[in-house]
């Protein structure tokens, strides 16, 4: 009975694990793995758009996720360097959210605010040889962070700042969805 008790428990650990409504996928670009709950490889290659820095990784899906990869090299930097790259991607970032005054001086002197700082929200990992960074947040139309452009219509997205110390890479992922639903699984892990 107890034999036949862990066969059937195995078995629905099994299944568990290799449901494909559980499975995620994954994708290795230059020294990163990028995992999703969807399909990866219904992700293709896309040329990147007008303003993706050039040799950007651009990943489009059927149904309009969008995945933008850019990388630095950072082999000429020390480890204190490095991380001050690191950080200071993460300020960039930030930055866009903080209220600024309008450029016009005079009586029409506002401050603006594009997506709410709150909705801003961060999350920092720090494993050996690497640190990370995601934010969820929102995006334009043109997959653009804390612009006040007029339209209503957003992405939802994960940005993602990962430093692999060992590789000597700083990466910028972002993932972009209609729905913030499928950013579930979408996550950045520096390979060993």
């Amino acid at each position: 009975m107890a034999i036949a008790l862990k066969i059937k428990n195995f078995i629905l650990t099994a299944f568990l694990v290799l449901s494909p409504a559980i499975a995620f996928s994954s994708i290795t670009y230059q020294s990163i793995q990028l995992d999703h709950s969807k399909d990866l490889k219904s992700f293709k290659r896309v040329k990147e758009g007008p303003f993706d820095p050039a040799g950007s990784y651009v990943l489009e899906s059927g149904d309009g996720q969008i995945i933008k990869v850019t990388y630095e090299d950072l082999k000429n930097k020390n480890v204190k360097e490095m991380k001050n790259s690191f950080q200071r991607k993460i300020l960039q970032f930030s930055l866009l959210f903080e209220q600024r005054s309008s450029p016009y001086q005079g009586a029409i002197t506002v401050n603006t605010e594009c997506f709410e700082k709150e909705a801003l929200k961060k999350k920092v990992v720090s494993k050996e040889g690497t640190l990370s960074v995601v934010f969820d947040t929102k995006a334009t139309r043109n997959f653009a962070y804390g612009k006040c452009d007029g339209e209503s219509v957003t992405y939802f997205s994960k940005y993602f700042v990962v430093l692999c110390e060992k590789q000597a890479q700083l990466f910028d992922v972002k993932y972009f969805a209609k729905n913030k639903k499928d950013l579930e699984g979408a996550e950045v892990k520096c390979l060993r």
